[in-house]
């Protein structure tokens, strides 16, 4: 792959796309990108899954590719399936993605751009608008390999997507973590782009909780797919398997209640760790019951990922 992109004024060389199902906020999103498209005249793709409730914002936004999407019989969530349409119907040697919502920063696309000259996949950061603040997302220096893919600010060439088969369908939440890491799997490099910042607004409380859960669902599927993976995830991340396995304890803790009241105490005295860490943070108490809610989540998807592990479901990707 060459060093340093080169971006032929009137040759469209990326597309953007962004998936939608109920979002209004897509419009914000559309105003904001508009400047930065026109300045490379790159294509906008959106990829609608709302049955007909976003036509005046489509008709709205009349310079945008707009393509209707009918969601498959029992399936709740389609992103995977929505993000495969918009690739497959850009022209682009690249595209990049953006979530509705997302409100891209100054140059946002020239940095995603530029740095696409020297990876397959690039990912460049989410910071929130809410307050207070959640954490941002992909905040890394330069030359630190991206661990976790956030497809709400990405980049990709299409002769890597291509390769390995686009996003797993199979997959309800967290196909960008699984694109990413089927990438490297693949030998391509995936890299960090700290100038092209997003910014997004995650939602209220009652929102968050429910993210909490659908990503906490996600997970233990996502380490069936990638049993190699499991142990360096739990090392990056331990509140991931804490806060299930604190959980899972309960019942143990109730019973030896019988025994001495020091077990439950002990194991309700777990928490004062996550509280201690987070006891800067405005609002200690709703970010644990927020990690909570995502162990929960995990706990609950657990006999499915054993049985995509065991090859007893139909899960992993290409099958």
């Amino acid at each position: 792959m060459s060093e340093g992109l080169v971006v032929v004024d009137g040759s469209p060389t990326i597309s953007v796309v962004l998936v939608v199902k109920d979002e209004e906020s897509i419009a914000q999103s559309l105003t904001e990108l508009r400047p930065q498209l026109e300045q490379f005249g790159a294509p906008c793709i959106v990829v609608d899954a709302s049955q007909g409730r976003l036509q005046h914002i489509e008709r709205e936004f009349d310079w945008v590719t707009w393509i209707e999407f009918d969601q498959p019989l029992g399936r709740r969530y389609t992103i995977s399936h929505q993000r495969n349409i918009g690739v497959r119907a850009s022209t682009t040697n690249l595209v990049a993605f953006c979530d509705a919502g997302g409100r891209p920063g100054s140059d946002w696309l020239l940095h995603l751009l530029d740095a696409c000259g020297k990876a397959e996949v690039v990912c460049g950061p989410v910071l929130s608008l809410d307050q207070p603040p959640r954490p941002a997302v992909n905040l890394i220096e330069d030359d630190t390999p991206v661990y976790l893919v956030c497809s709400a600010n990405m980049a990709l060439h299409r002769s890597a997507f291509d390769k390995i088969g686009g996003f797993n369908e199979a997959l309800d939440h967290a196909e960008d973590i699984d694109f990413g890491w089927r990438v490297l799997e693949a030998g391509f490099k995936v890299e960090p782009v700290p100038a092209a910042i997003m910014y997004m607004r995650w939602g209220d409380y009652k929102e968050q909780r429910r993210r909490n859960y659908r990503y906490g669902r996600s997970m233990p599927i996502l380490w069936a797919e990638h049993p190699n993976r499991v142990f360096e995830y739990w090392r990056r991340y331990p509140d991931s398997i804490f806060y299930s396995s604190w959980i899972v304890v309960a019942p143990l803790a109730a019973l030896l209640c019988l025994v001495s009241p020091l077990f439950p105490s002990a194991w309700l005295a777990l928490l004062i760790i996550p509280i201690a860490k987070n006891r800067r943070s405005q609002r200690p108490f709703e970010n644990l019951i927020l990690k909570l809610t995502y162990g929960w989540g995990s706990i609950r998807t657990i006999p499915r990922a054993l049985g995509v592990l065991l090859g007893l479901r139909p899960n992993r990707h290409g099958r």
